[in-house]
């Protein structure tokens, strides 16, 4: 039974991060979209748009003190649902790209600017996100 009951309740966490990203993706990317069409085409973006997301997943996982075998299922299916549409193959490659970022300064850089804004719509909960929207302008559209 009460296996059971810790089973339930990493279920109901699992769920609660799974709808806080939710909420957070779709506050960041909704000024950036708007702004760069197909944005998921441009393969320049992705570290920059991947790095800002793992952060927020990471600071989404320390906040919720999560297991680091448990965070990598959960990046993984995060990864699987909101951009691949549940392909399996193509969330494993950005998931081995996620994994890359965190070896280089402007990965890093990028995972820092993702948890900084998640901290800050986690206490605020605004709908946009400016962030992510500002780096992508800095970088690509200056």
């Amino acid at each position: 039974m009460v296996l059971f009951k810790i089973r339930k309740q990493k279920h109901i966490i699992e769920d609660e991060i799974y709808a806080l990203l939710e909420h957070f993706t779709d506050a960041s990317l909704k000024m950036s979209m708007s702004r760069i069409n197909d944005l998921f085409k441009c393969t320049n973006c992705y570290p920059m748009i991947f790095g800002y997301f793992l952060g927020a997943m990471d600071y989404l996982i320390a906040y919720k003190n999560i297991d680091s075998l448990d965070a990598k299922k959960l990046f993984k299916v995060y990864l699987s649902t909101t951009f691949t549409d549940e392909d399996i193959g193509k969330a494993s490659d950005l998931y081995e790209m996620c994994k890359d970022l965190n070896t280089s300064e402007k990965g890093r850089n990028y995972m820092f600017t993702g948890r900084i804004a998640c901290k800050k719509w986690l206490e605020n909960q605004p709908e946009i996100i400016p962030d992510l929207n500002r780096m992508l302008y800095d970088a690509y559209i200056r």
